[in-house]
């Protein structure tokens, strides 16, 4: 899918991501050098998060998750992106916390940036990366006693998986009537429904296979759910019906 369906590019994302950040880190530069020393400095360096941090959340919300299913390269992009924000929050978390306890400062004095605000990110992170990726994540927002939602709410199935595997049943279970309603098949009509067994199977399953294949720790086929089912459920018939004719 054309990114133009989206109201904005991975690029644009990443770009406007790292002008935040680098806007973000410039304004708390001169504390990090000369040290934290009162409860107004924490304040100023609260305020500098909580814009790149909105930021981050404002970028998320032009983004049509529901067509991320079809731009895998998207999603990909924007799983790195959202890694990077989190990452950033757990260390402005980390300098916080102990800022406010060498400062001796009442921790309600202090509104660190919404806990909860990431959890559309954390979302993103759980359903398009694979596991060794996210579950360090959690485990760091959890030794922290952080929210991790996004993380636990379930991620809606991705439809086109189902509609996939119905198609392949389908198909299985026609192929399979036709083999039994017409038991007197030459030779080559039983080799064609043999292939076809294979076909449906390939169909149904191919989605799932693709989805969890992954080179260097990326989605190896980026392409449409129906277009990897197609291109399975093609490859299995072919092959099959050549090794039977060989």
């Amino acid at each position: 899918m054309n990114n133009d369906v989206f109201q904005i590019s991975p690029d644009e994302v990443t770009s406007e991501l790292i002008s935040a950040k680098e806007r973000f880190l410039r304004g708390i530069q001169p504390y990090l050098c000369n040290g934290i020393s009162n409860l107004a400095d924490l304040h100023e360096i609260q305020q500098h998060a909580s814009k790149y941090f909105n930021t981050a959340v404002k970028l998320v919300q032009k983004v049509d998750l529901c067509k991320l299913d079809d731009n895998k390269t998207f999603a990909i992009s924007l799983v790195g992106d959202c890694r990077a924000v989190l990452e950033t929050y757990l260390e402005y978390y980390d300098m916080m916390v102990s800022n406010i306890k060498c400062l001796e400062i009442d921790p309600n004095n202090i509104v660190l940036y919404s806990k909860d605000g990431l959890s559309n990110l954390q979302r993103i992170i759980k359903k398009y990366s694979s596991k060794d990726i996210y579950t360090p994540i959690i485990a760091e927002f959890e030794s922290r006693n952080l929210p991790i939602d996004g993380f636990t709410i379930g991620t809606p199935m991705n439809w086109k998986l189902i509609v996939t595997a119905i198609i392949g049943f389908l198909s299985f279970c026609i192929f399979l009537s036709i083999t039994l309603l017409i038991p007197d098949l030459n030779e080559f009509q039983k080799k064609m429904i043999f292939s076809l067994y294979f076909m449906s199977a390939a169909v149904g399953i191919s989605p799932f296979i693709a989805n969890n294949i992954k080179v260097n720790g990326k989605m190896a086929f980026r392409g449409s759910e129906f277009k990897v089912s197609a291109v399975g459920g093609l490859a299995a018939l072919i092959v099959s019906f050549i090794i039977q004719v060989i």
